[in-house]
């Protein structure tokens, strides 16, 4: 088993829908992997740097999963 099997606690994916680096099919991959474990956030418009392209969406997201 690999150290993401040990991962336990909640996961959040934030990613941008035109991400060029890290295609978005792989982040669904990734919540589907850690199923009602992980939340998916893809942002509308935001590239592979999210937090730049759209830095108030992003933090919107990071601040009610900070607040949950």
């Amino acid at each position: 088993s690999g150290i993401i099997d040990k991962i336990k606690c909640p996961v959040y994916i934030i990613h941008g829908e035109k991400d060029m680096v890290v295609s978005v099919e792989l982040a669904k991959e990734a919540k589907n992997y850690f199923k009602d474990q992980a939340e998916l956030n893809i942002i509308k418009d935001a590239g592979h740097s999210a937090l730049y392209d759209k830095e108030e969406e992003y933090f919107e997201i990071l601040e009610r999963v900070l607040n949950a």
